[in-house]
Order: C-alpha cells, then structure tokens, then sequence
C-alpha cells in the first residue's frame, strides 16, 4: 500500500444523494413505460440492472468492512478520521466511550436496518474478498483474491460469492490450498 496524502471527499455523500435521486426518477418512469418497450430494450435495461445491482453489494460489502476495521462498535460515528488510531477516551471521566453495540454485525443491523444474518454475510465476504492491512501497513492480498477479483469487477452477485465463499470455507480443511 502506497501512503499518499488522503483528499477528503465531502461531494461523496451529495453524488449518492443525486445517484438515488436519478434512479429514482428512473424507476418511477421505468414502471410508466416498461410494457411500451420492445422486449429488446426492455432485457437490455433489465440486464443493466442487474449489473447496477452487483455494484452496489459491491459497495455494500467494502462498507461493511471499511466498518469493521475501523472498529465502528468500539470507536462510534466520531468526525476524528482514524478513531481507533487514538486510544484517548472520549469522555470527560477519563472512562473509554461504549456505543451500545457489542460488534460491527449489531451495529450493521441498526443503523441499516438490516438483519444480523445479512451483516454478517457482508463482513464475512468482506473479510476474504477485499485486503487486509499487515502491522506495517502493508496490504495483504484477499484471502479469495480469484472471488475477489469477480465481486470488483461485478461479474457475481453478492449471494453467489457467498455460496462460494462458504462452500470453499466448508472444504478448506481438507482441500490442499
């Protein structure tokens, strides 16, 4: 991993707000007009979904995992940008903060609303999908780089990856790497 001066990116959260905004507009106007297409075009917008749809896991899963790794149950929503790299306490007492949340699967399913079930599936493909960070801050390559590779690039969906995440997770103490 290179180290670069970060740029903060505050337009994110306003380029996904107008991203939902257009497919939302798209949506209502996709219902209107869906039958008045012909099959052509509607398989063709049909299958743009559906890779529109394996990006966002996509984004899902390297959020969850961004999340873990900054240790989200332990360190909370905070405007300090490496919130586990200082060990101050928050707190006036002196004592260390507690969010309420005993791991980032609870906290996953709070704050999206989402099942405990589905976090997991994401911080657990996270994990064998996306690098990890070595004491030296080095990155180590994916534990499934080839599954990896497939969920970046959004040619498997995210239910996929994980039937074969977990498949090669159930052979792996026999199989030979």
């Amino acid at each position: 991993m290179a180290v670069a001066a970060y740029e903060s990116m505050p337009e994110l959260s306003g380029f996904l707000h107008s991203v939902r905004s257009g497919l939302q507009d798209f949506a209502d106007r996709f219902r209107e007009e869906a039958l008045l297409q012909t099959t052509r075009e509607l398989a063709g917008t049909v299958a743009a979904v559906e890779d529109l749809s394996r990006t966002v896991e996509q984004l899902q899963v390297i959020g969850a995992h961004a999340l873990q790794r900054q240790n989200i149950a332990v360190a909370g929503e905070t405007d300090r940008r490496f919130p586990w790299a200082d060990p101050a306490p928050d707190r006036r007492d002196g004592r260390a903060r507690r969010t309420g949340f005993r791991d980032t699967a609870e906290y996953l399913r709070a704050r999206l609303r989402i099942s405990r079930s589905e976090a997991n599936r994401r911080l657990r493909l996270g994990a064998a999908t996306l690098p990890s960070a070595l004491m030296t801050g080095e990155e180590a390559p994916p534990k499934l780089a080839t599954l990896g590779a497939a969920v970046a690039g959004s040619r498997i969906s995210g239910q996929a990856a994980t039937l074969i995440h977990d498949a090669v997770e159930r052979v792996r103490p026999a199989a030979k790497p």
